[in-house]
């Protein structure tokens, strides 16, 4: 699967984003054993972290303990598939998007690929950071989806512990 590309919502055309449409994934799980999930669909929460606990479940295969398991995130959707009506596996799904200023390239080959030696201030029209080392993302969306809202907060990125500023909101929408 592959998430969301903007034509023309938000005055967009682009698919890094942390809106609606630029975090949303088609996700299709086929589990014909379990007759409830056969021809129907959930509309349970879930996020790409999910899929390795789901498909471990329905493969029969525990998911790793200790060390190789410390960092395993995601919760398995096997619920939604037994009860797709009514099933429920989490309250909320994240996301989070860097945006940096046009110029602020910093790849490690030092090269800057690409016209951006303009200095935006713009917010609408700021990179999408695909070249930007970690250290140098300029701001950090964070989104939380629930069933019926989703709020999505903007903050500066501190570069040197690889952390949002908490008191530096930038921006919060929903």
């Amino acid at each position: 699967g592959d998430h969301g590309w903007h034509l023309g919502e938000h005055d967009l055309w682009c698919k890094m984003t942390n809106l609606e449409t630029g975090t949303r994934v088609p996700l299709i799980i086929r589990a014909p054993w379990i007759k409830a999930s056969v021809g129907r669909m959930a509309r349970g929460l879930a996020e790409a972290v999910d899929l390795y606990p789901t498909l471990a479940e329905l493969a029969g295969v525990p998911l790793p303990t200790g060390k190789a398991g410390a960092h395993l995130g995601g919760t398995s959707l096997v619920p939604l598939l037994e009860d797709p009506a009514g099933g429920h596996v989490k309250d909320v799904a994240l996301s989070q998007f860097p945006r940096c200023f046009q110029n602020n390239t910093h790849h490690h080959t030092g090269a800057k690929p690409g016209d951006e030696n303009n200095r935006t201030t713009s917010w609408e029209t700021m990179s999408d950071c695909h070249w930007t080392e970690r250290a140098f993302i300029d701001f950090m969306g964070y989104k939380m989806r629930t069933a019926n809202m989703s709020i999505t907060q903007w903050l500066v990125w501190n570069g040197k512990s690889l952390q949002p500023v908490w008191s530096q909101q930038v921006s919060r929408g929903t």
